[in-house]
C-alpha cells in the first residue's frame, strides 16, 4: 500500500509538471518585444555604411557631395512581434527608429572648413525569423535573421544649404547569438551585425 501511494504521488507530480509545460507552451505563441540597438554600423559613418550599400551611404550623407565628420544618436528603439510556428521556429516583423544628428563636410574641401549640421530620421522595417538552439520553459538560446528595407528622411536645412529628401535601401540584420530569460515576461540580449548594429537588448512578453 505504501508503495502504491508513492507511485501515485510520483504520477501526479509528473502529470502536474507536464500540464504546466503544455500551458506555458500554448500561452507563448505570441511574443512582443521592446528593443534597443546600438546602431553602431549607422553611427560610425560612410566607411561602415558602404559595406551595407551605396544607396544607404548617399542617404546618410545627404548627397554625394558630402562626407560624415561626426554623428550622434542615442541608439535605435524598436518593436518586434513574432509568432511561434513550431517548438523551435518563430517568424514575424521587426521595426526600429533612430534619430541622428550629423556633422557633414564637403568632400572636395581638404581643410574641412565647410562644415554643415544635419539631422535625419531613420526607419527600419524587416520580416524576421528566429530559430531556437536550446529551449526550456525559462531559457531560450536562439539565433535570428531579418531582411527588409530602410528609409532615411532628411529635412531641408536652408541655413546649412542642404536640400532634404528621402532615400530607401535594402536592410538586413543577422544575430546568431541570442538569449531570452524568463517565462511570460522576460529579458533578452542579442549579438550580431547589420543595420540595427551589433548589440540588441530589451523586454519580451509572451502570451
Amino acid at each position: 500500500m505504501k508503495n502504491s501511494f508513492i507511485i501515485l504521488a510520483i504520477a501526479l507530480f509528473f502529470s502536474f509538471t507536464t500540464a504546466s509545460a503544455q500551458t506555458q507552451t500554448s500561452t507563448g505563441k505570441h511574443d512582443f518585444r521592446i528593443t534597443y540597438s546600438d546602431a553602431t554600423t549607422l553611427k560610425l559613418g560612410s566607411e561602415i555604411a558602404d559595406i551595407l550599400g551605396t544607396s544607404l551611404v548617399s542617404g546618410l550623407t545627404g548627397g554625394t557631395g558630402y562626407k560624415i565628420k561626426d554623428s550622434k544618436a542615442i541608439g535605435m528603439l524598436g518593436l518586434r512581434y513574432t509568432y511561434q510556428f513550431s517548438d523551435r521556429f518563430r517568424a514575424g516583423l521587426d521595426a526600429g527608429y533612430l534619430k541622428m544628428d550629423r556633422t557633414l563636410v564637403e568632400k572636395d574641401k581638404s581643410d574641412n572648413s565647410a562644415v554643415y549640421k544635419s539631422n535625419q530620421h531613420v526607419i527600419v522595417v524587416m520580416p524576421t525569423a528566429e530559430f531556437s538552439y536550446i529551449k526550456t520553459s525559462f531559457i531560450n538560446f536562439y539565433g535570428s535573421a531579418s531582411a527588409g528595407g530602410i528609409l532615411i528622411a532628411t529635412p531641408d536645412q536652408p541655413k546649412e544649404k542642404i536640400k532634404g529628401g528621402t532615400d530607401m535601401s535594402f536592410a538586413f540584420q543577422v544575430n546568431p547569438l541570442g538569449l531570452r530569460i524568463g517565462n511570460q515576461l522576460g529579458g533578452f540580449a542579442e549579438l550580431g551585425f547589420g543595420h540595427k548594429g551589433i548589440a540588441t537588448v530589451g523586454i519580451s512578453y509572451q502570451f
